[in-house]
């Protein structure tokens, strides 16, 4: 595996390891918000394989292609919303639906929360001190299960060589 590739997924691949041994079947899991194990794993997938392409893949092409998803957000629309706590592996995945539109460059989730349109994410600096980031990411139940086992076979190749796991 190429250092520097391994380098720039460790450091700037915006995925929770966690996420990443609850489909591997390693020691850390996701903790899960009143859903059902295998309804986070699919998310978990989702997420892994959109930031996956997203940095590794064409960098450049998979932005604009997220951009111009974003832009096209509308009421109705289900998304899926990752909430990590900076600073720590603790993520949670869920559904969150479209149920507003503010402006042109704000939504409004069905969970009450707005978020930018512009960035696809929101920080909140809780009053307990810790820091939480929401990003929005599209949610599908088209991921074939063979394309999941041969990624996820890379993903475990990936973090276990490199020592991450």
């Amino acid at each position: 595996m190429n250092s520097e590739l391994l380098k720039d997924t460790r450091e700037h691949l915006n995925l929770s390891i966690a996420s990443v041994a609850l489909q591997t079947g390693l020691s850390k899991r996701v903790i899960t918000r009143n859903e059902q194990p295998n309804q986070v794993q699919d998310k978990a997938v989702m997420i892994i394989l959109t930031e996956y392409y997203k940095r590794v893949g064409n960098i450049s092409e998979a932005s604009s292609k997220y951009d111009k998803w974003l832009s096209s957000l509308t009421i109705g629309d289900k998304i899926l919303l990752k909430e990590e706590t900076i600073g720590t592996t603790d993520s949670f995945c869920y559904t969150a639906n479209i149920v507003k539109k503010i402006t042109d460059n704000y939504i409004v989730l069905d969970n009450h929360m707005e978020i930018s349109i512009l960035s696809g994410e929101f920080i909140y600096d809780a009053p307990n001190g810790m820091t939480l980031r929401y990003k929005i990411y599209p949610y599908t139940n088209d991921i074939s299960s063979s394309k999941q086992s041969e990624f996820l076979q890379k993903v475990i190749a990936l973090f276990t060589n490199g020592g991450i796991l």
